[in-house]
């Protein structure tokens, strides 16, 4: 086969492959091929950010060759089962979609009208108390107990800026380790060492992401830790339950709102100036605990259901890789399926070029 370079117009990082004109190959098998191959070249991949093979590299694949009638067998046979895979993960992934929206619009609900009426009974609070207007657009009627209140006066930004080199014992947290919408730290890396100026944090404060504000990356600590700079180190009054601040910090008004008023074209941000301005709704303290304990519980289940979804999905791509690499290696004998190539595909023994 051969490898075209950036002179046809594609993109970097890309290479165009077509088979020889006096080759053998049908162009789909190849594609297919390639696929399979996708280990073999991760292994002479080189670089570190981002790992890349030459196309020397590609150009060097030994492929063999199954006969122009078996591979027309082989496409037909993959075309035909990767679809019908390609269209459970599709679904599979339209489901994850939804579950996402339902715990956001669970949190936003829960955070300005309060507790459905069994939770709040089950909590010993009014399962039906009456509204009032709360002045503010994103939070319309809200519980008529509950305060309205500025972020500045319920959250205190830490602002402890170090020299990360000179605290690099400290575990760091960076924002790929929070993930998006879901007040979920992430894995940290404990070989990372970092540089320059950090935020240093403390057990029990809050870490909202600045960069990107309608990613809604912002997550609870419980150690003492580094963060990149891009993430407020918020530590809240000793009336407010931090996890029911965070669920704050996660509702689509104040998501919504942080993306309107952030700066910057390319790199977006808000600043602390914008997220103390911000205007919630405010209950009792035993109120907050039970707001928390709401979604802490019922966002749990959600999260659960997602994540057997995402491993089906996984389990469903493997199965699709394993099912390429067995055909195209000729594991499986896909010939009985034949059906008559099509009348494009050129004279016997010869690749349909693209």
């Amino acid at each position: 086969m051969n490898v075209a370079d950036q002179k046809y117009g594609i993109g970097r990082g890309l290479v165009a492959v077509r088979s020889e004109v006096d080759a053998s190959f049908v162009d789909r098998f190849l594609f297919y091929y390639l696929l399979f191959a996708r280990r073999r070249l991760h292994a002479v991949a080189t670089g570190s950010t981002y790992t890349a093979v030459s196309v020397s590299d590609v150009e060097c694949l030994s492929v063999t060759d199954p006969g122009h009638e078996t591979q027309w067998a082989i496409v037909e046979s993959l075309d035909r089962e990767t679809a019908k895979l390609d269209s459970l993960v599709r679904k599979q992934q339209t489901l994850i979609e939804r579950l996402r929206e339902k715990r956001s619009a669970l949190i936003t609900e829960t955070v300005t009208r309060g507790l459905p009426p069994d939770a709040a009974r089950a909590a010993g609070l009014d399962p039906h108390p009456p509204l009032q207007p709360s002045g503010i657009e994103w939070l319309g009627n809200i519980p008529a107990h509950w305060a309205v209140n500025r972020l500045a006066n319920l959250l205190r930004n830490t602002e402890d800026k170090v020299d990360a080199g000179e605290n690099a014992k400290l575990p760091y947290i960076g924002m790929e380790q929070v993930e998006s919408g879901t007040g979920r730290l992430l894995k940290i890396d404990p070989t990372f060492t970092p540089s320059g100026v950090s935020n240093r944090f403390a057990a029990g404060d809050i870490l909202y992401g600045k960069l990107r504000p309608y990613l809604a990356k912002a997550c609870c600590v419980d150690f003492d830790g580094l963060s990149s700079s891009e993430l407020l180190a918020l530590r809240a009054a000793r009336h407010m339950d931090r996890r029911f601040l965070l669920y704050q910090l996660l509702a689509d008004g104040f998501v919504g709102l942080m993306d309107a008023c952030s700066y910057g074209t390319k790199m977006p941000r808000t600043s602390w100036d914008i997220v103390r301005a911000f205007l919630v709704g405010v209950p009792a303290p035993e109120e907050q605990r039970a707001i928390a304990d709401y979604l802490d519980r019922e966002t749990a289940k959600l999260d659960r259901l997602t994540t057997k979804i995402e491993t089906a999905i996984e389990r469903l791509r493997e199965y699709r890789s394993a099912l390429i690499t067995a055909a195209v290696t000729g594991k499986v004998d896909v010939r009985s399926a034949r059906r008559p190539a099509p009348a494009d595909a050129g004279p016997a023994g010869k690749a349909r070029r693209s």
